[in-house]
């Protein structure tokens, strides 16, 4: 399972495992950096491990071969059963264990179910207000709930 984040929103904001990974947290403004090779100066989230050739511009995709499957799993060998990738300019989540997959989609889902801000949200969605390009949260509930009125 990947699940891709946004560097606007910094997501994941809040991950919670029972690896020694646990808790990002974009709601703690007092936290302290981190001297790991994943996070910048400026940087203060901690993140899973990542394979170190990270290029500039590419990011891993240098490191993704065919057949996908089996590139990822061999990834996920090496490093773990949670790691973060770079796919260009985005960060990526990758997380390959059952448990930490249930843990991403059932306890912390409201967490992970924003969109990334992207600049077409703001232009093409009127400042990210339209159902395609709205954040979760009570508006996209209630656009959700007017379109489903109107689809059944």
């Amino acid at each position: 399972m990947i699940i891709t984040s946004s560097p606007e929103l910094g997501n994941p904001q809040i991950f919670t495992t029972k690896t020694k990974w646990a808790s990002h947290t974009s709601s703690s403004s007092s936290s302290s950096h981190s001297s790991s090779p994943n996070t910048s100066s400026t940087d203060t989230k901690k993140l899973p491990p990542s394979p170190s050739p990270a290029l500039p511009i590419l990011g891993h995709l240098h490191l993704l071969k065919k057949p996908l499957p089996q590139t990822l799993s061999a990834l996920s060998k090496a490093h773990g059963p949670i790691l973060s990738l770079r796919f260009g300019s985005r960060p990526v989540l990758l997380v390959s264990s059952p448990s930490a997959a249930e843990e991403c989609l059932t306890r912390n889902d409201v967490v992970f179910a924003n969109r990334p801000k992207l600049l077409a949200g703001k232009h093409l969605g009127h400042n990210y207000t339209t159902l395609v390009w709205a954040s979760y949260g009570q508006h996209w509930r209630n656009l959700r709930r007017l379109v489903s009125t109107q689809i059944l």
